[in-house]
């Protein structure tokens, strides 16, 4: 079931599809040292290099994901209906589906120190550049 959803939010996009980790709300050195800026600056470069780039883009401050989708627009692609909370069934069904989207893109813009965004690249075997 996870695969199957995970598929079907990436699966055809996994050629032009960038993975984008940006975390936020609970962890102060990924906010100082990964800041939006940097995440920002290499997604321009990624669209100069190849303007059919798309991004996966998974936050867990929703106010990052509408700053990228103003500057992105149609570009970013993320979980429909997403759920933040991980203290509950439904937040973590959606973590799950984020690793997993996140190890089939071409390769990962993470988070620094983030064990999320490390074991998505270590899962599918992509590469890992931290901001």
């Amino acid at each position: 079931e996870f695969i199957f959803e995970a598929n079907s939010i990436v699966g055809s996009l996994c050629g032009n599809c960038i993975g984008v980790h940006i975390r936020r709300t609970d962890y102060r050195l990924a906010k100082t040292v990964s800041t939006t800026a940097k995440f920002v600056t290499r997604m321009k470069q990624e669209v100069l290099k190849n303007p059919n780039v798309c991004f996966f883009v998974l936050t867990d401050d929703v106010k990052e994901q509408e700053a990228l989708q103003k500057v992105f627009d149609k570009k970013i692609v993320s979980q429909p209906q997403k759920v933040l909370n991980r203290d509950t069934w439904d937040g973590i069904h959606c973590s799950i589906i984020d690793v997993l989207c996140l190890s089939k893109t071409k390769y990962i813009l993470g988070s620094n120190a983030s064990v999320f965004s490390k074991f998505a690249a270590e899962y599918g075997s992509k590469d890992l550049f931290v901001m």
